[in-house]
């Protein structure tokens, strides 16, 4: 597990510049985001994609840099998975169903398996990569039904509130940032780049590099996807469904 516990943490500076100052748009009202959303949603049934994820941190050590080949799956409504690889060899998969979720070392022989529960996540670990917060933080999860909390405009985003989640997006209707708290305490942030969205049958369904921080410590995570695709619901319980992944690697369970 030293593999995702040296993720613990991820913290980000997001650096913005800008040449000209130009008119900022109006945000799009939720009412109006949340149709958009729903859309995205229904596009997205089961979707995959493979990029890469780039992490820095710094410990006692110094500054570090990892690149890892990444492939992820979304299966509505609540499965996901991220395989990771290095030089051909699988490192991790991490992977949630509804509440459930669980982290794989995939190295060790037989590989370990930790699992984590809603509401029960690891101290020290990176927050913004545990796998049931990742798809609210890439912004391809379904808004709450429930009307939000809180909303406001900052920085030409409209943002909205649930009390443990708030997701700000522009006036294209588009998650552009968005945050996970626990007792009004972010403990996972991400920003979504405007200019990296990739198309399903003509639709912007995902962003392509999401920036991952957890704001109480010192590391960064990049999560860049590229071409996604669908697949048939249901064929890739191998990944998405503990009990069968259980069953294919018996895994050491780690406490």
């Amino acid at each position: 597990m030293r593999f995702f516990a040296a993720l613990a943490g991820t913290a980000m500076l997001f650096i913005a510049g800008c040449c000209t100052a130009r008119p900022m748009q109006a945000p799009m009202p939720i009412e109006e985001f949340r149709s958009r959303q729903a859309a995205r949603v229904e596009r997205t049934a089961a979707i995959t994609a493979t990029g890469t994820l780039e992490l820095r941190w710094r410990d006692a050590g110094g500054e570090h840099f990892e690149s890892v080949e990444a492939q992820w799956w979304l299966e509505r409504p609540e499965s996901m998975a991220l395989l990771l690889k290095k030089l051909g060899e699988r490192m991790a998969l991490a992977g949630r169903d509804r509440d459930e979720a669980w982290v794989i070392d995939l190295r060790p022989k037989p590989p370990q398996l930790r699992v984590i529960t809603r509401g029960e996540e690891p101290e020290g670990w990176a927050q913004a990569l545990l796998p049931m917060h990742l798809p609210w933080l890439l912004g391809v999860a379904p808004l709450p039904t429930a009307e939000p909390m809180r909303s406001w405009d900052e920085d030409g985003l409209a943002w909205s509130s649930w009390g443990d989640r708030a997701i700000g997006w522009d006036h294209l209707g588009r998650p552009r940032a968005a945050s996970i708290l626990v007792d009004d305490r972010i403990v996972a942030a991400s920003e979504l780049d405007a200019s990296q969205w990739r198309t399903l049958a003509g639709m912007d369904v995902l962003c392509g590099h999401c920036s991952l921080r957890s704001p109480a410590h010192g590391a960064t995570a990049d999560l860049y996807l590229y071409e996604p695709a669908s697949f048939e619901p249901g064929t890739k319980a191998k990944v998405l469904k503990l009990a069968e992944i259980r069953q294919a690697l018996q895994p050491e369970v780690m406490p």
